[in-house]
């Protein structure tokens, strides 16, 4: 099976920081990383379906709180999972980022990269496991379908007397 190219958005205020995560992660895999300085920019893209969305937790875009924002960005992507980052560490910050949707959270320091690429090979694998089980439904559903169709060709059979009682249970040489 051919592996499907995902994207994924980076939306970050400090876009050197940015633009060092999307050039790290670009290296070490084959996903298509788009980089935004606003939530706004990043709305016009969703036609791309992320997989994935890194969101920095001190945007203020428009007034609106980043919790807001990332409830946003699940309204429009739901299927997509939003990480969030910051530079400073809170636990209030870290609940209010999970009570809203996000699937991680992390803090911007020498070793942000590294956090960032492992969420992105847990996060990807999950998305194919989905699409997996999704096919393999799909495939289930079809057997179920000639199965089902088999059945009914067989009683059809039966009743309009092409197979008889000979066929069933009993012997041909009777």
């Amino acid at each position: 099976m051919k592996e499907k190219k995902y994207t994924i958005f980076i939306i970050d205020k400090d876009l050197e920081h940015g633009n060092q995560i999307k050039n790290h992660l670009a290296k070490h895999s084959h996903y298509t990383f788009l980089l935004f300085s606003t939530p706004e920019e990043c709305i016009e893209y969703m036609q791309l379906e992320p997989a994935l969305i890194f969101l920095d937790y001190e945007l203020q875009p428009s007034g609106k709180q980043s919790s807001e924002v990332l409830k946003d960005l699940k309204k429009i992507a739901p299927s997509a999972e939003v990480v969030l980052f910051t530079g400073k560490e809170s636990i209030e910050v870290i609940e209010d980022s999970m009570h809203n949707g996000a699937y991680d959270y992390y803090i911007k320091d020498n070793h942000a990269h590294l956090k960032a690429e492992y969420l992105i090979i847990q996060i990807l694998h999950k998305h194919q496991l989905k699409e997996k089980i999704a096919q393999q439904k799909d495939v289930i559903k079809l057997l179920l379908f000639f199965i089902a169709a088999l059945i009914c060709m067989a009683i059809a059979m039966y009743f309009t007397g092409f197979i008889n009682d000979s066929y069933i249970g009993g012997s041909m040489f009777d």
